[in-house]
């Protein structure tokens, strides 16, 4: 039986402007034995953040599901995109 590879997953943090504006965003990066990528500026909220990077942490998810469990939480924290209701 192969054993499952274990994710890590940590906090990035993205500095930019927006409108001449510096602004701060939060996303995570996850590795593998297998790999690492990222997901940026998910939000600008650090506690968010933090929140989501907890859940990850605790379940330690496969990065292949990351883009639909970030959907999900943003979805928990704002509401649905506008035009899905």
């Amino acid at each position: 039986m192969k054993a499952k590879a274990i994710t890590e997953y940590t906090l990035m943090v993205t500095q930019s402007r927006i409108e001449g504006e510096p602004v701060t965003q939060y996303g995570v990066r996850w590795k593998t034995a297998l790999g690492e990528g990222c997901l940026p500026n998910l939000t600008e909220d650090r506690d968010k953040a933090l929140t989501f990077l907890g859940r990850l942490q605790q379940h330690r998810p496969e990065p292949i599901h990351l883009k639909d469990l970030a959907e999900d939480f943003l979805e928990e924290c704002y509401g649905p995109p506008p035009g899905r209701l």
